[in-house]
């Protein structure tokens, strides 16, 4: 088994502000080796946010259709 991802529609969904307001919500993915799922994401399509809150353990960035998402280390 390795990691997965599942999406579902929520009618009442409100899309996140980013830098992040209070009540604001963000996808987040735990991973264990975060610059090589960060290379990963990018040789996918992803871009690297210009802001980052905490580049040692959090990186935010986008996919190709410009949706923010995060990847965290585990703990963080």
């Amino acid at each position: 088994m390795g990691a997965g991802l599942s999406f579902r529609l929520e009618p009442d969904h409100v899309p996140p502000v980013w830098p992040p307001r209070r009540g604001t919500q963000q996808m987040q993915a735990h991973l264990d080796v975060l610059d090589a799922e960060v290379a990963r994401a990018a040789a996918l399509g992803a871009t690297v946010e210009e802001h980052q809150p905490a580049p040692e353990g959090v990186r935010v960035m986008r996919d190709p259709h410009g949706h923010r998402f995060c990847l965290f280390l585990e703990g963080w």
